[in-house]
This record gives C-alpha cells, structure tokens and sequence, in this order.
C-alpha cells in the first residue's frame, strides 16, 4: 500500500512539473500569462501519468551496463509510451469534452494532429532525464519521510485532484452549453445571410447586399465602429462577455471545439486570445 501512496506522490510532482513547463512555455511565447493544464490548479496529468507509465515500464533498462545503450533504449522506449498515451489522451478528451487541448497539424510528420515527431524527440529527451536523473533522487528524498507522512502527503494530493477533476468536468458541462448557445446565435446569422441572397436571386437589392456584407462583416470580426447591428451586439456579445473569468481560461487552452468551432473563435477574436 505504501508503494501506492508513493505513486500518487510521483503523480502529483510530475504533473505539476508538467504544467510548470507548459505554463512557461506558453507565457513566453504569448508574452501574457497562461494557465495551461486541464484543471484549474497547477497541474498537468498527462505528465504525472506519463512520468508514472516511463518508470515502471522502463526502470529495468537502468541495469544496462553501458550508460550509453541504456540511455539510447529510454529514449526510444520513452518516446513510444509517452506518444502512446498523448495520442490517447487527445482521442479521449476530443471524444468527451468534443475539444482539442493542442492540435499539431500545422507540424511536419504529425499523426492526425494528436502527436507529431518534434514532441515524440522532447518526450524521449525528458525520459531520459527522469529516469536516469530526476526520478532516483526524487526516491531518495521521499525516503526521507516516514510511512505514516507519505500516506496522509498522498491522501491529501488525491482529495484535491479529485475535487479539481469534478469542478472542470463540471465547468466543461457548462462551458458547452454556452458554446451551444453561442453557435445556434452564429448559425442564425449565416441562415438569415444566405435567406438574403436566396431571396434575391440574381436581382440583389443594396439593402439585402449590404446587411450580408455586415453580418459577414461582424462574424469575421472586421465590422466598423460605425455598424450597429444589434443581433451580433446585444445576443453574441453578451454570451461572451457573461463568461466567467475560468471560461475564458477554457477558451485559451482550447485549441478547437469539433462541434462550436466558431463560437469558440469567436470568443478568443472578441478576448484577443491567438491559436496556441
């Protein structure tokens, strides 16, 4: 049991390695914080799972005598198991929440966006370094506390992650029905476009020409100031300017919604939030 109670231990920190990491990377590059991660709190599970799989399925690969062949057999090895479990995860999220949290698609030598080979490499550099490195004196310092500390230490992680996990499956439940909203009030716009130009045939009227062009205008974002039209203003506007201070957290993290997609960029265009 006491094995167990060190595991979630070695979830906990590597997950919130995990976030440190990508919260960092993506601050940089967005010159602006942002919370990356799942959850709400600082915590990426996908790299607490993945640093557990690495070290019990590849741990044995340590009793190579030649640090050079063991290193070369993680970093393959840890590449396999660590795009294994992303791509999974990609599928499972997308299946659950109908949303992509990264999207590699845009990458050279990618596998239907989920993982692509640059990530497979930083997976096999960061096997490397766990479990030759990291992992081991990690060991050594939890060693240092006694049985009864490491159970309640992980008993107390589990009930936060577990509290966390159903607060966000919650405000996804949430999220969604608001972007569910916010796509039927964009779907009527486009509709009430199209009924336009198919009621005026070939004899379009200035009238009807010009209220496309601004419901265009206003979807894609590129409206003037001087335009007043009332459904984008009063209906889309207001959806997003109700969202909670998490949503638009969502709506950072969220690479693309499979079934709101333009609900969704329409919030991030509205935050001046870019594609991660």
């Amino acid at each position: 049991m006491n094995y167990l109670y060190r595991l979630i231990i070695y979830f906990s920190l590597y997950s919130f390695v995990g976030w440190l990491y990508e919260s960092t990377l993506y601050t940089i590059t967005h010159k602006k914080f942002i919370n990356r991660g799942f959850l709400n709190g600082p915590c990426c599970p996908i790299y607490g799972f993945g640093a557990i799989i690495d070290w019990l399925c590849l741990n044995k690969l340590l009793n190579l005598n030649d640090p050079v062949k063991t290193a070369v057999a993680i970093f393959f090895a840890g590449m396999a198991l660590c795009c294994s479990l992303e791509y999974f995860t990609s599928w499972l999220l997308e299946k659950i929440f109908h949303a992509r949290w990264w999207d590699y698609s845009q990458r050279r030598f990618n596998i239907k966006g989920r993982i692509c080979l640059l990530g497979a490499f930083v997976f096999g550099i960061m096997s490397v370094v766990v479990i030759m490195f990291v992992h081991p004196l990690v060991i050594q310092k939890l060693d240092l506390f006694t049985d009864r500390q490491i159970m309640w230490g992980a008993i107390g992680l589990l009930i936060i992650f577990f509290i966390d996990t159903v607060a966000t499956v919650f405000q996804l439940t949430k999220f969604n029905e608001k972007l569910k909203e916010l796509q039927n009030n964009i779907n009527t716009l486009w509709n009430e476009a199209k009924s336009y130009a198919g009621n005026a045939k070939n004899t379009i009227s200035n009238n009807a020409r010009a209220k496309i062009e601004n419901v265009k205008s206003k979807l894609n974002g590129n409206a003037s100031e001087n335009e007043n039209d009332s459904e984008i203003d009063n209906t889309v506007m207001a959806k997003i300017k109700s969202l909670t201070r998490r949503e638009k957290n969502l709506s950072k993290n969220i690479y693309r919604s499979t079934r709101y997609n333009d609900a969704i960029n329409k919030i991030r265009e509205l935050l001046g939030i870019k594609k991660n």
